[in-house]
């Protein structure tokens, strides 16, 4: 019987220190609390040094995926008391904002610890356009850290979760491509998109004389921010955007306009371009002949036809847009025709070349959408054609990492 008993002890012995084991390989679990966990004194949280480091752009991206678990506890930025959009966007957008060794000090006036410096330095503006970028797992911050000098947000007009005093404050503008799925807490233009931009741009814009972007070593590029709108209600959501959204960054001089009495267009930081059920009439636009704000400019531009590339009033617009299938049809063509080629024929190139050329002698910029994106090795073909042949100034590219190997 004491046999049996001195067995017992000896398994209970056993199993304890094997469980002690388990929950402690890897040095971040404790047994029920009653053993502490085990220290780890030799590694620092990955992300404690790493502007130190020099990892920007695309390289940092992968840095917190490699490492996400190490953020688990990464907190919401102050003031924010629900959870933010994922583990991944909060913890990024929390580094981007801290300050090394501090609190998070946003309006900090030091360029070279800027957001901009940490997510753009080194990295080489290229022509692309994130296309519906707001899908993405970190929206406007991925794009540009691939260097891609245009972004995207499909806008909606959805009633503000809190109570309004005002007409005008019973409406937000929530980012989103279907309106089922929108999320009026996080996911609206200025979270994700007009708030960023400004404290980006209030960083690197705080010493008198200088004038920067959002690309760290190419400071005087502009980014170009399309708009596309979805709601039916095209008139208020224009308001809106106008009212509160854009405003802020019109305040702040970052705002590329067109002079109405010079008749000159003046680049800045951010270029506002409406896509989509965009209001077509210029009097709604400049709300009047006086500009929206009343100081004779014109803050936002509305996108051109390819095909009718002169159809808008002079100087309402700075870029064209076409579907690649519209272009086809043009130019007598289909999409298996050149599928079936793996690329595009002299004569098609030629033909659709020659449609660009018009858009760039009425000085507008160009971009086709609707290129396939599969199989990879014929998009490739599809973009290298766009840029080397037809001139086409801004690629409506998904896959930024792919995009970004072929510049």
């Amino acid at each position: 019987m004491n046999g049996v008993k001195s067995w017992t002890v000896t398994l209970v012995f056993y199993f304890l220190i094997l469980a002690v084991l388990i929950a402690n390989l890897d040095g971040s679990s404790s047994l029920f609390g009653i053993i502490p966990k085990r220290a780890n004194s030799s590694q620092k949280p990955p992300h404690l040094h790493l502007q130190q480091l020099g990892i920007t752009g695309s390289r940092l991206l992968r840095f917190f995926q490699d490492n996400l678990l190490e953020f688990e506890g990464a907190s919401s930025l102050p003031g924010d008391e629900q959870p933010g959009i994922s583990l991944y966007y909060d913890s990024f957008k929390k580094y981007l904002y801290d300050a090394p060794h501090g609190p998070p000090r946003p309006l900090e006036c030091n360029p070279d610890k800027s957001i901009v410096a940490k997510l753009t330095k080194d990295v080489q503006p290229i022509p692309v356009h994130s296309h519906n970028d707001y899908w993405r797992d970190l929206p406007l911050f991925q794009g540009i850290a691939h260097g891609a000098i245009s972004t995207e947000a499909d806008v909606w007009i959805y009633p503000k979760p809190t109570n309004a005093d005002t007409p005008e404050d019973e409406y937000i503008l929530a980012v989103g491509h279907n309106e089922v799925f929108l999320d009026p807490v996080h996911r609206t233009l200025d979270g994700l998109y007009t708030g960023p931009l400004a404290d980006m741009l209030d960083q690197v814009n705080c010493v008198e004389g200088h004038k920067s972007g959002v690309f760290y070593d190419s400071p005087e590029d502009t980014l170009f921010f399309y708009i596309d709108f979805k709601s039916q209600e095209t008139h208020l959501l224009y308001k809106l955007l106008m009212d509160k959204y854009l405003k802020p960054l019109m305040d702040k001089g970052y705002l590329t306009y067109f002079d109405l009495e010079s008749k000159k267009l003046v680049w800045n930081q951010i270029t506002v371009i409406l896509t989509g059920d965009f209001p077509k009439d210029l009097g709604v636009i400049d709300n009047g002949e006086n500009g929206y704000y009343n100081d004779n400019k014109r803050y936002a531009f509305q996108e051109a036809n390819i095909l009718e590339p002169t159809a808008l009033e002079p100087n309402a617009s700075v870029v064209s847009t076409s579907s690649l299938s519209n272009l086809l049809e043009k130019c007598g063509y289909n999409e298996r025709s050149i599928l079936s080629q793996g690329q595009m024929d002299n004569s098609l190139t030629k033909c659709i070349k020659s449609l660009i050329s018009q858009s760039h002698e009425a000085g507008l910029r160009t971009r086709i959408w609707g290129v396939p994106n599969w199989p990879v090795s014929f998009a490739t073909n599809l973009w290298h054609q766009q840029v080397e042949n037809l001139g086409v100034d801004l690629l409506n590219v998904d896959n930024l990492d792919l995009a970004q190997s072929i510049f």
